[in-house]
């Protein structure tokens, strides 16, 4: 069952993102087993906080509460934006899918691109959904992540390398305040590793957004301002 273990938490101007004694248990052969216990921390704007630890103990978890995805036991999870906050663990499902297009950036261990659309269209399509953000800004992004030449490339025509930075394109195409990334080089090897993660870490940091990163690399973890470990 995972508890946080960290420093002190702030409550600094900047905070975007606060999670507040978050709880989770699944049903497991007719008993609860729980996942998630108490767990808080906040994340500031603009900051990479990574979610550390081994397979199992709630890193997915936790980011599909953050996201809406999943509703916790007990406790909150809140969102400042610039406009208003939102408390995402009280939103209906309608309130948290609109949360999602808007103000947060997906990345999986996976990809999820559409395999029918080009890395362009899946990029394009993703500005559509969240109904804000420039199109043709947000596929200049793929000029930056060294995919100009690959942008009417299907996805089975990419590497997987090729692919994630796809992805990382796509999760900042709308522009969002927050960026989740769950296990992103989970299935690269450890160059395209390398490449995707300073791919990363030089997007969001250049759209100014917050990255919280699930990983059960130490590697991978150091880079962020702040680590959260989950055991």
């Amino acid at each position: 069952m995972a508890q946080p273990h960290t420093g002190p938490r702030g409550d600094g101007p900047g905070t975007l993102l606060e999670i507040d004694g978050v709880s989770k248990s699944f049903r497991d052969g007719g008993r609860d087993r729980p996942v998630l216990a108490e767990v808080s921390f906040r994340v500031e704007a603009g900051t990479a906080v990574a979610l550390r630890g081994p397979s199992g103990c709630g890193k997915s978890t936790l980011l599909n509460i953050i996201a809406g995805i999943l509703q916790p036991d007990s406790g909150a999870v809140r969102f400042h934006g610039d406009e208003a906050s939102f408390t995402v663990s009280a939103g209906n499902e309608r309130e948290r899918a609109q949360f999602r297009r808007r103000r947060v950036g997906m990345v999986f261990q996976f990809f999820n691109l559409v395999p029918t659309l080009t890395a362009a269209e899946n990029v394009r399509l993703a500005v559509e959904l969240a109904g804000d953000g420039e199109a043709d800004r947000a596929l200049d992004r793929l000029e930056t992540l060294g995919l100009g030449t690959r942008r009417d490339a299907f996805p089975a025509f990419l590497s997987g390398g090729e692919q994630q930075r796809v992805a990382i394109a796509r999760a900042l195409a709308a522009e969002p305040p927050l960026v989740l990334a769950d296990e992103p080089t989970g299935n690269l090897d450890r160059a395209n590793a390398d490449q995707v993660i300073d791919a990363l870490w030089q997007e969001t940091r250049e759209a100014g957004a917050a990255l919280v990163i699930a990983t059960h690399s130490e590697r991978i973890a150091t880079r962020a301002d702040r680590v959260i470990e989950l055991a």
